[in-house]
């Protein structure tokens, strides 16, 4: 029996040795997933930056620290390349040029360039919050990982869509109930007004809106009316009947280029029209009923086009930032 045991000795110990480098092997190989591989510099290349061939780590670790801080002061991102020693903080470099180019830029091609995951989470939200304030568009508000950002993304394009097109079910998305009200009040305004309704300004919970809401919507159905008889007199345009006006005598032209004027100031949105207008009254009415109506006018003309000018021609100055910080 012990013979036996002898002439088997070599065999488990063959065994063992390979049992013991299989995890040896697969020891290193987990230690290498995990750590990032230090870049490799000739001996010539220390030579040539330390004068000696065995840096420290302390002089390895100043030298990448100083390159990193060369490479943000350069704003060149290939500068990046010249820390020589650390891969982490040489990805940490890159990073920080990436997401400064991603949130510059709002592209989020440079946001997946990001090694550091919770930096590319976070460059992806940033992006996807200005992409939905400029566009408008809840859809990239809702590709936000974080909730608070999410719903003050949402929340403030569905504000702005209810002063152009937005509906009654999206305002009650909003989780801030003063912006909800505000966004409701908003719809309700510009329902009015498109349908010329006055007893549906009634439904707004702001009582200076309300009043204003009634009051334009009465001139608008004075001035349309307006508009319509002079139509029914085969006049084609309100342009027609202005040139038309001094055929008339004098008393005659001024009353009819002033009630022209008023109704071009609703057609072409242009408060320069009501500023035309000799009647004290009449242009004063018509600065105060088309002011409003413009202002959505040119929020619309802003958001449809990203044009900026558009947005400096509104003159309710909380509206007019809304507009600017959209662009």
């Amino acid at each position: 029996m012990s013979l036996k045991f002898q002439s088997f000795k070599p065999v488990i110990a063959f065994i063992v040795l390979i049992a013991l480098l299989s995890f040896a092997i697969l020891t290193l190989k987990n230690k290498s997933d995990k750590e990032l591989p230090t870049t490799k510099v000739t001996k010539e290349e220390k030579i040539k930056l330390f004068a000696t061939e065995t840096p420290t780590e302390l002089q390895m670790t100043q030298y990448d620290s100083g390159q990193f801080g060369k490479a943000l002061t350069s704003g060149t991102i290939a500068d990046c390349e010249n820390i020589k020693f650390d891969e982490v903080k040489k990805q940490q470099c890159y990073d920080s040029f990436n997401y400064n180019s991603a949130l510059r830029s709002n592209d989020q091609k440079e946001c997946e360039k990001l090694f550091n995951k919770e930096m590319k989470t976070k460059c992806f939200d940033s992006v996807y919050y200005s992409l939905g304030i400029e566009n408008n568009d809840l859809n990239y508000c809702n590709k936000i990982l974080d909730l608070g950002s999410k719903n003050d993304c949402s929340n403030k394009v569905i504000l702005l869509l209810s002063k152009n097109n937005g509906t009654k079910d999206q305002c009650n998305l909003i989780t801030d109930e003063i912006l909800k009200g505000e966004c409701l009040d908003n719809y309700q305004y510009k329902l009015s007004l498109d349908n010329l309704n006055a007893d549906s300004c009634n439904s707004i919970s702001s009582t200076e809106i309300k009043n204003e809401c009634i009051r334009v919507v009465d001139n608008n159905t004075k001035a349309i009316q307006a508009i319509k008889a002079e139509e029914q007199n085969k006049v084609k345009s309100t342009t027609e009947i202005l040139a038309s006006c001094d055929q008339m005598d004098a008393e005659s032209s001024t009353y009819c280029k002033d009630k022209a004027n008023y109704s071009l100031a609703f057609e072409k949105k242009d408060i320069s029209y009501c500023n035309k207008i000799t009647d004290t009254q009449l242009k004063n009415e018509c600065n105060s009923d088309q002011l409003a109506n413009i202002d959505r006018y040119y929020l619309k003309q802003a958001m449809s086009t990203f044009g900026s000018q558009y947005c400096y021609k509104i003159s309710n100055l909380e509206l007019k930032a809304i507009c600017l910080k959209s662009i």
